[in-house]
């Protein structure tokens, strides 16, 4: 009794599970969606439970004749050296992966990524829209949606991919505001577009580059707030941030007076080791 009600509580959301798209190779799944006892043919209809791995799925298949639930996997699996066995939808998921992350960021300059990332962005018209109530005035509309895709490399050549705008930005590992501005210069020129970084003209306070520069760097303690609680480290805290000061604020009014000098006032009291890895949404996970 207790096996029939827990049995019809997991029915509906197996049910809900199965709903969505799986990725399957069709050799593979009609080789084994066979009854293990009687060799009937299967029903996906008759499906019990699912283990998923990923993109992989091993499913249990009831048959109608005999009642014998029959293991059906939904793509091919492979060995490693070391006897693990991976599936091979998996595997190559990973590589594709890879290999997309590697090509985009051994383009040399920011120019050369925008234009590779231009060329896997299409975008038209808004055809339809849905209906909205009469009160939604100040809704602002789409005017073009778009299409994102990837190349990935086959064994009959290059293969273009489609996938959603969330995958783009992962795959990547590119920001929102970047794809963005990538599409709004594909709208408005048609390209995308120069790295305009750095290139603008409202800096009243920036350093003229034909000039010499002479810099002046005062490496020290910057705040008397970190003093220790003893006396003497107290005392010996605060004249070393009275001397770095007594150096620092004739070279300040120096740098503020003349043009061609810079000061810099640097504190190395924390210093972060910030390991260098190329995809964005991997450095920000490791935070």
């Amino acid at each position: 009794m207790n096996n029939a009600k827990k049995l019809r509580k997991e029915t509906p959301s197996l049910r809900n599970n199965l709903c969505n798209g799986r990725i399957v190779g069709l050799r593979e799944l009609g080789k084994h969606l066979k009854c293990c006892l009687c060799e009937r043919v299967l029903s996906l209809e008759n499906i019990t439970n699912e283990t998923r791995k990923g993109l992989y799925s091993i499913l249990n298949v009831k048959c109608n004749q005999c009642n014998i639930e029959t293991i059906v996997p939904t793509d091919k699996v492979h060995a490693t050296k070391s006897e693990v066995k991976h599936s091979d939808v998996n595997t190559k998921a990973v590589l594709d992966r890879l290999a997309i992350i590697r090509n985009f960021n051994e383009l040399k300059s920011h120019n050369e990524q925008s234009l590779y990332l231009a060329g896997l962005i299409s975008h038209e018209p808004v055809k339809r829209r849905r209906q909205r109530e009469a009160n939604d005035e100040d809704v602002i509309y789409h005017s073009f949606f778009y299409k994102y895709k990837v190349r990935v490399m086959r064994e009959n050549g290059t293969q273009e991919i489609p996938i959603c705008y969330k995958a783009m930005l992962s795959l990547h590992g590119i920001s929102a505001k970047r794809l963005q501005n990538i599409q709004q210069k594909l709208v408005k020129d048609g390209h995308a577009g120069e790295d305009c970084r750095g290139r603008h003209t409202n800096r009243p306070n920036k350093l003229d580059k034909k000039q010499p520069m002479q810099s002046v760097v005062i490496f020290g303690h910057l705040k008397a707030s970190n003093s220790s609680a003893l006396d003497m480290n107290q005392q010996l805290h605060l004249k070393k941030t009275e001397s770095f000061n007594q150096r620092k604020r004739p070279e300040r009014k120096r740098a503020q007076q003349y043009g061609h000098i810079e000061a810099i006032a640097m504190d190395y009291q924390k210093n972060l080791q910030l390991p260098n890895i190329s995809t964005n949404d991997v450095y920000y996970k490791k935070q």
